[in-house]
This record gives structure tokens, sequence and C-alpha cells, in this order.
């Protein structure tokens, strides 16, 4: 009778275990979605999507810049920071 007593405590232990997890995972869903609603808020502010979140140009070229910060670079590109500047100078 023991046995089957701590055998039920372990298997409600283990279903308390699960219903935590997934509520980790719940909360960790909704902070996902609010960092993204921030980013798609952002990219359209700077211009690189539409309101419709379409990519336009200037998110396809920021979309093709292999660096560390894609964003800034295309951001100084597009307001001419690289026009006056010599090839060498640009590589």
């Amino acid at each position: 009778i023991e046995l089957c007593s701590e055998y039920e405590k372990k298997l409600e232990i283990e279903s308390e275990i699960k219903e935590i997890k997934k509520n980790i995972r719940d909360v960790d869903q909704v902070i996902m979605k609010d960092e993204l609603r921030g980013m798609k808020k952002t990219l359209r502010r700077l211009g690189f999507t539409n309101k419709e979140n379409v990519v336009q140009t200037k998110g396809r070229v920021a979309c093709e810049i292999n660096a560390s910060d894609e964003l800034l670079l295309t951001e100084m590109m597009f307001n001419g920071v690289y026009s006056e500047l010599t090839v060498p100078q640009i590589s």
C-alpha cells in the first residue's frame, strides 16, 4: 500500500513538472512575440518593410549584406555615406 501511494505521489509530481514546463514555454512564446513585434516595428520605421510587412528594397539590400550590422550598413548606404568615398576607401 505504501508503495502504491509513493508511486501516486511520483505521478503527481511528474504531472506538475509537465505543467510547469508547459507554462514556461507559454511565457517564452509571449516574450518572443513581444520581441518580434518590436523588431517588425523597427524595420517598418526604418523603411525596410511596409505596413503589410512586405520587404522593401532597403530590406532586400540588408539581406544581402554579410556583416555584423546589416541594418546600420544599409542605412549608411541609403543615406549616401559612401557616395563621396573612393573605391580603395570603401574596400
